[in-house]
């Protein structure tokens, strides 16, 4: 029999909200903080981001995702660092600690979500930096998960 834990990554960090900067224009922000993200001509698959040596993981979110408070026009992510340091986001994008619920759980990609588990520090007040525990579903398939 399957074990249905075996494809969940445990994922330790300090939770930050990257949304495009709305003082300025429509620039070269791209749509992901980190790097291009999107397809070359006449293929389907997407360009792979290459992170910060600081970040540990970046999900993109939705202005209706459950579990988070921070709300943005337009697109915006989750961003994991390993330290408290503000993540370094190109030209275009602005950042802010995240704020979460503990009923937060983002699917992406139809095959992999993320779900809070654990609060290891809590943030003091509205706009303070907390740091999490995620857990990392990377096979929805038979997971007996509830995801929303």
């Amino acid at each position: 029999m399957r074990n249905p834990e075996a494809h969940i990554t445990k994922i330790r960090g300090f939770a930050w909200y990257a949304f495009r900067d709305p003082t300025t224009s429509t620039g070269p922000a791209g749509e992901h903080p980190f790097g291009a993200e999107g397809s070359e001509e006449g293929s389907p698959e997407l360009t792979p981001v290459e992170l910060p040596e600081n970040v540990e993981a970046a999900w993109r979110t939705t202005i209706t995702m459950d579990g988070l408070s921070n709300q943005s026009p337009g697109t915006a992510f989750l961003v994991l660092t390993k330290t408290r340091d503000q993540p370094e986001l190109n030209a275009g994008w602005d950042v802010e600690p995240a704020v979460l619920r503990n009923d937060f759980q983002l699917e992406q990609k139809g095959d992999r979500w993320v779900h809070l588990s654990r609060v290891i520090t809590a943030p003091a007040g509205g706009k303070s930096l907390g740091e999490y525990e995620f857990e990392v579903d990377r096979n929805m398939q038979g997971s007996g998960r509830d995801r929303g």
